[in-house]
């Protein structure tokens, strides 16, 4: 299974209650993130996933504060908030100086803009 499949089974358990759960996934979670395939793939998953919360779960953040392979995960976070920044502002260069509206790429602009936000959160 890809990094990327996993991670998105994972993102939606990422709110569980179930203390047993939440082991479990802290477990699952740190070692998809031992190494930059992992990291990768769950971040494409949690950043661009469904839903507009930016809050970083605790088990999340645990994982991630326990990690081993943090200066990599520190560099890919990184990236994470430069890329969709750096769409954001492509996208916004649509934007008609008369109308000042954007044309054709508001929601890739907007989706963009969200997934930075996620990523400055993590």
């Amino acid at each position: 299974m890809s990094h990327v499949n996993l991670s998105s089974r994972l993102v939606p358990l990422l709110t569980s209650s179930s203390a047993v759960m939440a082991s479990s996934l802290k477990k699952i979670l740190k070692e998809q993130l031992k190494n930059s395939e992992g990291i990768r793939g769950f971040f494409v998953a949690y950043l661009t996933g469904e839903g507009e919360d930016i809050r970083v779960p605790n088990i999340l953040e645990e994982a991630i504060m326990e990690c081993e392979n943090v200066e990599e995960l520190i560099e890919l976070s990184i990236m994470n908030v430069i890329m969709p920044t750096a769409q954001a502002c492509h996208f916004s260069l649509s934007l008609n100086p008369e109308t000042e509206e954007l044309e054709g790429n508001a929601t890739m602009m907007k989706s963009s803009l969200l997934t930075a936000e996620k990523g400055v959160k993590v």
